[in-house]
């Protein structure tokens, strides 16, 4: 009988961003169906994709356990990103300060993939390649403990 397996799950929503953002759309919507304009297809266009992107990068889901990391963004779960645990170098927490870059996916070469919500609690994983990836989640430290037994479980299986 296999032993007990134990994942973490958070979910960071951007409320106030989702809600500013549909109360926005909707009457330009409304309004720009109603007038049924050809020179408002464009403009109709660019609020539809607005909406599209505040839905897809509004919303965070992580899931941490033996396999590994998972990323869900959006209300529908998409983008979504998978890091094996044979990927994972190690995992510590950290903190987004609010003088960084939050709120949806961002690059840079200094700190590397962020798919962050706000600032506060994160996860920070340090990949095999030598790439880092921070994340929003509410209890770093449970994330933290969750991976680092898949990790030694890991390792254990590598050594025997």
């Amino acid at each position: 009988m296999s032993a007990p397996t134990t994942v973490y799950t958070s979910r960071a929503t951007n409320w106030p961003v989702l809600a500013v953002g549909v109360g926005l759309a909707v009457p330009l919507l409304a309004t720009g169906l109603s007038a049924a304009e050809p020179e408002l297809l464009g403009p109709l266009a660019m609020v539809a994709a607005m909406v599209i992107g505040a839905l897809m990068s509004t919303s965070l889901r992580v899931t941490a356990g033996t396999a590994g990391v998972t990323v869900r963004s959006g209300v529908l779960g998409v983008p979504r990103w998978t890091f094996p645990i044979d990927r994972i170098a190690r995992v510590e927490p950290a903190d987004l300060s609010a003088w960084t870059m939050v709120g949806g996916i961002w690059w840079s070469p200094r700190d590397g993939l962020r798919i962050t919500q706000r600032t506060g609690p994160a996860l920070r994983l340090r990949l095999t390649d030598g790439r880092r990836v921070t994340l929003t989640v509410n209890e770093p430290q449970l994330a933290v403990a969750v991976l680092n037994e898949a990790l030694r479980a890991r390792d254990d299986q590598g050594r025997s």
